[in-house]
């Protein structure tokens, strides 16, 4: 073997080392990129965040003229109430007070209405809007019984059953509140 074999054997030696380098870290670089784009539409999660019951697709809610300005940009908390309001209508108001409550300095974002089925229904509390459906659309829409979110946008988006479950519904409400910019 003459020496200039051997440098061209060693010159070759080193071009596939450098080769061999350089697709290694283009495959580096390149497989997170592949990987995210098989976890995004190959393995979807199957949970969801919210706990409440998504509305898909949202349904626009139509509110009564007298309260639809005032309603207008809010995020609003919706009581469905039977004529006669039972213990767990009770509660699912007191439940939708504390979690506006708790949204402290959030909290002007945010109404609470009480949708009634009838005319002969009782006041709601102190700082609840009360609207008496007399054809039951909205009351309806949203479920007797249930307690909705509605969105500034006046979308329907998220339903719950009674028994209602503050925790759940602060949790949305909060999320929703920190990483929305609708609502005054």
């Amino acid at each position: 073997m003459t020496i200039a074999t051997m440098h061209n054997t060693t010159v070759e030696a080193r071009r596939r080392t450098g080769r061999r380098t350089l697709w290694l870290i283009f495959l580096v670089c390149l497989a997170p990129v592949l990987a995210s784009y098989a976890a995004f539409y190959l393995w979807r999660p199957q949970a969801l965040a919210n706990q409440g019951q998504l509305v898909e697709p949202p349904l626009p809610v139509q509110w009564p003229a007298t309260q639809a300005e005032a309603l207008h940009g809010k995020w609003v908390l919706v009581v469905a109430m039977p004529a006669a309001c039972d213990a767990a209508c009770e509660q699912s108001l007191y439940l939708t007070r504390q979690v506006r409550t708790l949204q402290a300095k959030e909290m002007h974002r945010v109404a609470r209405v009480a949708v009634v089925a009838g005319d002969d229904a009782g006041a709601a509390s102190p700082d609840t809007e009360l609207i008496r459906v007399h054809d039951a659309a909205l009351a309806a829409q949203i479920g007797m019984g249930r307690v909705a979110v509605v969105d500034p946008l006046g979308n329907l988006v998220l339903r719950y059953n009674e028994p209602l479950d503050g925790k759940a519904l602060n949790k949305d409400l909060s999320r929703l509140l920190k990483y929305s910019s609708l609502g005054k």
